[in-house]
């Protein structure tokens, strides 16, 4: 009889512990899912040819090498759901497995968050839209990890359900989930763009509640190996933030000629960087030092470097709408990051567009210098498209910015007292128009016969210009390299 029971105890004890454990083998499978993702971006940049060329039989590869966040978050999840089902399952089950997959991709965001990226062949920039949706999946899996067992111990009739709450180790889960609720309010585009940096905080707070108080709150564990690995991506993260750090002060600014021009230059010491730099580098300045905690809590400043590397000076055009350099405080340079075009084949391309919108002429300007001075057969061409007169006026007045032949401006505001086809008052080859572009009458010789795979058109602007951009390129198989700008 004693025999019997304890062979009935131990055949509960199994099965409980399988249903227990179970979830342990599928979080190793989510982290293999996400090793191999990695492999991928490896391969994709590593191997295949940097040609961003939107032929529609070639679309798939084209998203898949320029990181599409909505088809790269498919190639996580979905292969990650794959072992999901689970013959024995029920609810509690599979709530704390959806909490699993939720934590182990913890590591892979934190990955590919970091600055620089690790990857070869990439920018942290190519990750950024990828790194928002995953971030936001992340959040929903533990939202709804949370509300599984949330009804099922509402539901069940044998437990209480204050007494659940009020359990320390779940009351850390409730804790996660209030802030999520938080962030995804917050995460809302009119409230994030207005108050970036209480978004960036919450952010920050909610990462630290996911990776630090999760492995309190879950069970089984989680310490060994994803709380570990996160540990050490987040070390990764504040060494890559802090070992290149140098303190300066502007060396000076130019102010906007009027009240009507939002654009201002800094000039800062040429130290600061290496004596080369490609075009299209960008820096992230801070105005506290590292030692400050509102610079880990806090976003950094990115900037374009508006001058090639062999100027005597760095070179900013900025608009100072949401942060000013003052010329006695002292600043932090972050690092400095290289954009990722493609240097090799625009050197060698016969024709190549540059369409700028508002300050991301600051990205546009020196890729256009860059290649008039490395392809004098090269048919470079340089449109700026800004909302106001005065900031073309402000910038033309800077002789050392080298604006002037084959470069075209399109003013959108509507001014009263007219604007000149030609820019002759300035004394510049250039022409001026003022109204929008319109991208099939203006860009007539980027339509002709002779457009091939080594013809490119380089955007850096808001995301309708880019979208506008992007159409015109792909309806003519044109090579696109984007770059987001507010204007």
């Amino acid at each position: 009889m004693t025999q019997a029971i304890d062979s009935k105890h131990l055949l509960l004890w199994k099965r409980h512990g399988e249903e227990h454990f179970a979830n342990v083998k599928y979080g190793y499978w989510v982290l293999l899912v996400s090793i191999a993702y990695i492999c991928v971006l490896f391969v994709i940049r590593r191997f295949r040819k940097i040609n961003n060329n939107i032929h529609k039989s070639d679309l798939f590869w084209s998203q898949l090498y320029s990181v599409n966040p909505f088809l790269h978050l498919s190639l996580i999840l979905v292969p990650s759901f794959l072992l999901f089902y689970y013959p024995h399952g029920n609810l509690s089950l599979y709530s704390k497995r959806l909490g699993r997959l939720s934590y182990v991709l913890v590591s892979l965001n934190l990955f590919l968050g970091l600055k620089p990226s690790l990857l070869q062949g990439y920018t942290y920039n190519d990750f950024v839209p990828l790194h928002k949706w995953l971030s936001r999946a992340i959040i929903i899996i533990a939202m709804i990890h949370a509300l599984g067992f949330l009804v099922k111990w509402s539901m069940d009739e044998q437990v209480s359900f204050v007494a659940k709450i009020s359990n320390i180790w779940n009351l850390l889960g409730v804790i996660v989930l209030l802030s999520a609720f938080l962030l995804i309010f917050i995460s809302i585009k009119p409230i994030r763009t207005r108050y970036y940096a209480l978004f960036y905080i919450v952010h920050n707070i909610v990462d630290f509640l996911l990776v630090t108080v999760i492995p309190l709150h879950a069970r089984p564990g989680v310490t060994m190996p994803y709380f570990l690995l996160n540990l050490v991506l987040i070390s990764c993260h504040i060494i890559l933030r802090i070992k290149n750090t140098k303190q300066f002060k502007i060396s000076s600014r130019i102010d906007g000629i009027s009240q009507s021009s939002n654009l201002t230059v800094i000039k800062l010491p040429r130290n600061l960087l290496p004596s080369n730099f490609p075009p299209g580098t960008h820096i992230r300045v801070s105005p506290y030092t590292k030692y400050h905690p509102l610079y880990w809590l806090v976003p950094s400043h990115p900037y374009s470097i508006a001058s090639l590397s062999e100027g005597d000076e760095i070179i900013l055009i900025l608009n100072e709408s949401t942060f000013k350099f003052e010329d006695t405080e002292t600043y932090l340079l972050q690092d400095y990051f290289p954009a990722n075009l493609p240097l090799e084949s625009l050197s060698n391309c016969e024709k190549t567009l540059i369409v700028c919108g508002g300050s991301g002429i600051s990205f546009g300007m020196p890729v256009f210098n860059f290649l008039q001075k490395m392809n004098s057969k090269q048919i470079v061409r340089l449109i700026w498209i800004t909302k106001r007169f005065e900031d073309f006026k402000f910038l033309s007045s800077l002789v050392n910015l080298e604006l002037g032949k084959d470069m075209e401006v399109y003013v959108t505001e509507n001014i009263k007292d007219g604007l000149v086809s030609h820019a002759e008052d300035f004394e510049m080859d250039l022409l001026v128009n003022n109204r929008r572009i319109n991208w099939e009458t203006d860009l007539l010789e980027f339509t002709g016969e002779d457009i091939n795979e080594k013809s490119w058109m380089i955007c850096c602007g808001p995301e309708g210009l880019i979208s506008d951009a992007q159409k015109f390129a792909s309806k003519r198989n044109i090579n696109v390299y984007k770059e987001f700008y507010n204007l």
